[in-house]
């Protein structure tokens, strides 16, 4: 994301209570003030990818941290729900064998369920996010 300063200045700056989402909750906050978003196709961002389930688990909590902020109705029930975006995405791959994709899905839906206990355990003070 890129803004000019004069629109910090009037937005404000990022929650720094939240631990992941500040940037959607930063641009629901612009956008209500009347600003706009574009997208900058040119644009490249370089971003490590996590290398164990470990890095993947604490980054679900972080993003468990920001999704408190935002939870929809009836959330906990949606949380159960196979990640059927995910099922279509993997079914145009035409570069992934069945098993892979299989994996993949699997793979999705574990961390799906995992963010759900995170959420709970931060909802309920049983654990704290943390940035990373």
């Amino acid at each position: 994301m890129f803004a000019y300063r004069y629109v910090f200045e009037k937005v404000g700056h990022f929650n720094q209570e939240m631990m992941s989402g500040g940037d959607f909750e930063w641009n629901r906050r612009a956008t209500k003030q009347g600003f706009s978003l574009a997208y900058c196709e040119s644009s490249v961002v370089f971003h490590p990818a996590r290398t164990s389930m470990r890095e993947i688990r604490q980054k679900a909590l972080r993003v468990a941290g920001g999704q408190i902020y935002r939870l929809p109705r009836f959330w906990f029930l949606r949380a159960f729900m196979p990640p059927i975006g995910v099922a279509r995405s993997l079914a145009t791959k035409n570069n992934l064998t069945v098993t892979e994709k299989i994996i993949a899905f699997f793979l999705a839906y574990s961390m799906k369920l995992y963010k759900l206990k995170a959420i709970v355990l931060v909802k309920f003070g049983m654990s704290k996010p943390a940035r990373l």
